[in-house]
C-alpha cells in the first residue's frame, strides 16, 4: 500500500526566487522574516523602529543600570 504525498497548501517556500520574479500574493519565509526584522516594535510603552533598534537602546540601558 503505497502512500501518496500530500502538499499542503500552507507549505511557503524558504527562499526568495532567484530569477527575481516575485509572486503578487504569496511571499516566502525569508521575505516574511526580513519584513518582521524590519517591523516597529513596542515594549514598555515604548516604540522603536525595528527590532534592532530596540535591542540597541535595551543593551545600553542595561550597562548603564547594572
Amino acid at each position: 500500500m503505497a502512500r501518496e504525498r500530500k502538499e499542503a497548501s500552507s507549505t511557503k517556500r524558504l527562499f526568495r526566487n532567484p530569477s527575481g520574479q516575485e509572486h503578487l500574493f504569496e511571499k516566502c519565509l525569508e521575505e516574511e522574516m526580513e519584513a518582521e526584522k524590519n517591523a516597529p516594535v513596542e515594549c514598555l510603552g515604548m516604540t522603536f523602529e525595528n527590532d534592532e533598534a530596540h535591542n540597541r537602546v535595551s543593551r545600553r540601558e542595561f550597562r548603564v543600570g547594572g
